[in-house]
């Protein structure tokens, strides 16, 4: 994983697992949904717990033409529109699509 230095990555490991997606979820999911959520795939606890919680993304990204120069950011909060986490990433040179994506 290139943000924890594991030693091997999957979709599940840095969606779930890596301390820093942890270190995320454990703010988004509420407390009482959290053993679930590490427990059991992440189809089931979608089903079964996301769509009951209001977390919302906002989130958009810049693309100057000129030299192709892209950026990406935007925040979470919950559902008294409290902020949890921000983010902005520079990505490098390509397309308007790519930034969108």
């Amino acid at each position: 994983c290139e943000v924890c230095g594991h030693g091997s990555e999957d979709v599940l490991y840095v969606l779930r697992d890596c301390p820093a997606a942890r270190n995320i979820w454990n703010k988004l999911i509420l407390a009482d949904k959290l053993s679930n959520f590490y427990s059991i795939s992440l189809y089931e606890w979608m089903i079964e717990s996301l769509l009951i919680q209001q977390i919302f993304c906002s989130k958009d990204g810049l693309v100057r033409i000129e030299d192709g120069f892209t950026a990406a950011g935007g925040f979470v909060c919950d559902h008294n529109v409290g902020w949890i986490f921000s983010f902005i990433r520079y990505l490098g040179i390509c397309t308007v699509i790519d930034v969108e994506l």
